[in-house]
């Protein structure tokens, strides 16, 4: 029988470990968001299910990444507030709905993935505030529409997908 890791038998273990690829199956602990001095959350390649706790946007994240999990429902607009962010990395869960109006205040971003999502509507205008924007995944949503205009200025994009 295989043991299940859960974040609790990783707590001893934290030291340098990375957190990615442990097969975590559990939700995102709102304690995270407890961790001031956190700068990089890397939780890819995991199982982990439920939907990211509101408390994370009391960190003060460069990067955050929780790549290929099981994440679902709305992305949190307290996202918004972890105005420190550089790397948002969402691609491959299942979260659902829209990407959230008040992202337009994550003026640091340098990546934003959120390809493989079942997330809807139009590619927002306000992305265009973005200007440190490097990479862009959207791909394998359902967002529809054109691709705004304003994406043209963002000078320092150089990967679109």
């Amino acid at each position: 029988m295989v043991q299940e890791k859960t974040f609790e038998d990783i707590r001893i273990q934290l030291g340098f470990e990375e957190l990615k690829g442990l097969d975590l199956n559990e939700t995102l602990p709102k304690e995270f968001g407890d961790l001031p001095y956190l700068r990089v959350l890397d939780l890819s390649r995991n199982y982990i299910n439920g939907s990211i706790p509101t408390s994370f946007g009391h960190l003060r994240l460069t990067n955050l990444s929780l790549f290929r999990n099981r994440i679902s429902r709305s992305i949190p607009d307290e996202i918004s507030d972890i105005s420190t962010l550089e790397e948002l990395v969402l691609s491959a869960n299942n979260f659902i709905g829209t990407i959230p109006e008040s992202f337009h205040n994550l003026k640091n971003l340098k990546d934003f993935r959120i390809d493989g999502n079942n997330l809807s509507g139009k590619i927002p205008d306000w992305i265009g505030n973005w200007t440190q924007l490097e990479s862009l995944y959207l791909q394998g949503t359902s967002m529809e529409g054109p691709i705004p205009a304003i994406i043209s200025q963002l000078k320092n994009l150089s990967e679109l997908a």
